[in-house]
């Protein structure tokens, strides 16, 4: 055992390789995993164009937002995964794992360099690797972002450290170099200026106004980011209003919970879960552990200020405090009020900081002491962690998890109906829409799925009335009508489906799939005139949708514009070379046309590749007829005749005597 001892205290890094190797065997299962289409994973990755359509839509991955996001570095790591490993959700979660275990050793590196003893930096990585709160930044795919731009910033951090130690401008160019991917990677990196203060104060004990102005490149960089970060979220709306559900005294408060609900958590990782929302009201009060926060602030406040001479400690807290300013929503963002993967980099500081208390005390005592508590330190984190990843073993599992911390959450059992409705578990789908309706009867998307869940098991008087529901509970919803109008189609209920379409469209529906359901509506009514224009405009976005184009033929072929129509097969004919059905369909065009050499061709064509198919050989004896060619148009007849196309034998007894 004494030996065992003496090797690791000379030899911190094997303590290093043991988390390591702990935290690999906590998240190996989890590689395993599905992506989580429903949460960012579909429109991030799965669905996004930049990252499917490579390299045709290179040129937007700088230039665009996406979906209130601006981190171009995040995306085009994406697209690498994309190209080497498809839709395999293995390859993207083993990346994100690499740079997890990555950024553990770059926080050992960083805290070491500070300086301050290896047992504080292997606390501070022990933390940092196995905290269960992070476990939401590592398995979660879409979340790249996060461990991306934290490796970016540490890499930073430790270039800084160097140019600090060396004075060579290199550094400080690299430094600033790593700044720049981190910003790239996730806006929130803009806080680094003020970390690199506060790392100069660790290394001077003082703060003074040279070192502050020296970063004002760093400080130029955050600006732009911050400016450009609030636009994309500006881009769809993701900055709450919230000021007229809450008192002054509420919005005040809310702030200083989420400041301190990061710090009880590191203590007692409770409530685990994807969603944390902002706190509801009842009887004008929000809960009383939100009121709890200023206790803990003012207990944060008398600990600082009791180990202020502590410059680690103190530092310790102040990276934390920085870390924290953007994400404890003093600008409202989003629908949660705190969220587990915020802790990511403030766990840096806070490691830093009770590290620089705990370890020196246990310093002072026996070896065995200090490492039995890295030991227990390591198992009960370790624990947690695998016990909690097993709620991330799909979409259902994380929202039964967060039904199981927050039961009568209505959006909670909305998004496990959808995830039960992807599995095509309609009946269980089903049962967790009509609990989120008991629990919030307007919430109206409820209808809509509940709509969709009974059209797909052929209950449609049940899911139209699902959806007259969700008009009735929004009807200034343009979607509600579109799925009203889609369903009324199927059910040939022509007229009200086109009143519902043409609703929808003056709402300001953002499918353009409506034109094309519309166009088949109108149709069926025989209203030529307005499906052509819906059939067109739909093929304005879309001009190789194959439906769409047949429908637009035909609906010319009926109105008797065999030109515009023979024009669409052909080009139908160009995009599915050897279709013998739209071969079939331009040969009839063609005889009306007049263009009976060509017809015949195609005719032949068709009756090559199908020679049981008797209207071909019917329409073929009709173009023979019309050319003179009588005994070739009687010997097609009686083939069609054969083949059970009754209408060859009025041709037969008229012209075949």
């Amino acid at each position: 055992m004494k030996v065992f001892l003496n090797a690791i205290q000379k030899k911190p890094f094997l303590w290093l390789a043991a988390i390591l190797g702990v935290t690999v065997a906590i998240y190996a299962p989890s590689l395993g995993f599905p992506f989580y289409p429903n949460l960012d994973d579909g429109r991030l990755i799965l669905n996004n164009p930049v990252v499917i359509d490579f390299p045709n839509q290179m040129g937007t991955v700088f230039s665009e937002f996406v979906y209130g996001l601006y981190h171009p570095l995040t995306t085009l790591s994406f697209i690498a995964d994309y190209q080497l490993f498809g839709t395999n959700p293995l390859g993207f979660r083993l990346h994100n794992l690499i740079l997890h275990l990555i950024n553990v050793l770059l926080v050992f590196f960083f805290v070491t360099r500070l300086p301050t003893n290896k047992n504080v930096a292997l606390f501070a990585a022990l933390l940092f690797a196995l905290h269960p709160m992070h476990m939401e930044s590592v398995i979660w795919v879409s979340e790249r972002k996060d461990v991306l731009f934290t490796f970016f910033f540490l890499l930073s951090l430790l270039c800084y450290l160097n140019w600090h130690e060396t004075g060579k401008k290199l550094w400080w160019a690299t430094a600033t170099v790593f700044f720049l991917f981190s910003l790239l990677s996730k806006a929130t990196a803009v806080i680094l200026p003020l970390v690199l203060i506060i790392v100069d104060y660790i290394r001077s004990g003082k703060i003074n106004w040279k070192s502050i102005i020296n970063k004002w490149p760093y400080f130029l960089l955050s600006l732009i980011f911050g400016i450009v970060n609030i636009k994309a979220q500006q881009s769809i709306d993701f900055i709450q209003p919230i000021a007229d559900s809450y008192s002054l005294g509420q919005l005040v408060t809310m702030p200083v919970y989420s400041f301190t609900w990061y710090v009880t958590q590191l203590f007692a990782p409770v409530g685990l879960s994807i969603k944390h929302l902002y706190p509801r009201i009842m009887d004008g009060q929000m809960a009383f552990p939100y009121y709890l926060g200023w206790l803990w602030l003012l207990l944060l406040a008398v600990l600082t200020y009791r180990f202020r001479k502590g410059r680690f400690f103190l530092a310790g807290m102040l990276f934390y405090a920085v870390s924290t300013v953007l994400v404890i929503k003093i600008i409202p963002t989003g629908n949660d009020l705190v969220s587990d993967r915020y802790s990511y980099v403030p766990y840096i500081g806070l490691g830093l900081a009770l590290g620089s208390l705990v370890i020196p005390k246990l310093e002072k005592l026996k070896p065995i002491y200090l490492y039995s508590f890295f030991g227990i330190l390591l198992t009960v984190l370790g624990f947690a962690s695998w016990n909690y990843s097993k709620h991330w073993e799909s979409e259902i599992a994380i929202w039964s998890r967060v039904i199981t911390t927050e039961p009568e959450l209505p959006l909670a059992y909305f998004e496990r109906g959808k995830a039960h409705q992807d599995k095509k578990d309609y009946q269980n789908a089903i049962q967790d829409y009509r609990q989120t309706l008991q629990l919030a009867p307007n919430f109206y998307q409820s209808y809509i799925q509940l709509g969709i869940c009974y059209y797909l098991t052929q209950q449609n008087d049940v899911a139209l009335s699902q959806f007259s529901a969700a008009v009735t509970s929004e009807p200034k919803n343009a979607m509600n009508y579109y799925h009203r109008g889609f369903l009324l189609t199927k059910m040939g209920n022509f007229s009200e489906a086109v009143s519902d379409f043409n609703q929808s469209i003056s709402l300001g529906c953002p499918v353009i799939d409506i034109y094309y359901q519309k166009g088949l509506a109108e149709k069926q009514l025989g209203h030529w005139e307005a499906s052509t224009q819906s059939f067109t405009t739909f093929l304005e976005e879309h001009p190789d949708h194959w439906s769409a184009l047949t429908e637009l033929a035909s609906v010319y072929y009926q109105t008797q514009q065999f030109q515009l129509a023979a024009t669409i097969y052909k080009k139908l004919e160009s995009l599915e070379p050897g279709n013998i059905q739209i071969a079939y369909f331009l040969a009839n065009t063609l005889a009306r046309l007049e263009l009976y050499n060509e017809a015949i061709g195609k005719y032949n064509v068709v009756i090559e590749a199908r020679p049981d198919f008797g209207p071909a050989y019917l329409n073929r004896g009709n173009v023979y007829h019309l050319m003179g060619d009588n005994p070739r148009a009687c010997d097609d007849w009686q083939q069609a005749l054969k083949l059970d196309v009754t209408q060859a034998e009025r041709m037969i007894t008229t012209y075949c005597r």
